[in-house]
């Protein structure tokens, strides 16, 4: 059951990424991941639960944080 939830969480998350490209956003700095059981916000043992757990997240990162490692030059 886990594996099958892992991967009905990876289509939908493949799906909104497609559904952003083909409503032409820029997505190249995009990542799609399914977390399927592994990282629920509610109980799994109510329906009321499984439906908040069916979501999707958008975080936004710091990019620029990493793009110059300490020690090197940044010119």
């Amino acid at each position: 059951r886990a594996e099958m939830n892992l991967g009905l969480s990876q289509s939908r998350a493949t799906s909104i990424l497609n559904e952003l490209q083909r409503r032409r956003v820029l997505t190249s700095s995009y990542v799609a991941n399914g977390y399927g059981e592994a990282d629920p916000i509610a109980d799994n043992e109510t329906e009321e639960g499984r439906e908040k757990n069916r979501r999707i997240e958008f975080r936004l990162l710091d990019t620029h944080q990493h793009d110059h490692p300490e020690g090197t030059d940044h010119e």
